[in-house]
């Protein structure tokens, strides 16, 4: 561990690496949880579309 902390270099690289794995592991999840909630929007409009005609 004090090698990789006494060489900025090779740990800035490491958390780079660390970074895009976590970004590329995200990233379908955001979109999901985007999809969703915009799924979610949608139905509360139309939910309040029918209470308004009842």
């Amino acid at each position: 561990m004090e090698q990789i902390a006494a060489q900025p270099d090779l740990l800035s690289d490491i958390l780079d690496r660390v970074n895009s794995k976590v970004r590329d592991v995200k990233r379908p999840l955001q979109e999901q949880l985007n999809y969703i909630n915009g799924q979610i929007v949608e139905k509360q409009k139309n939910i309040a579309k029918f209470i308004s005609m009842i």
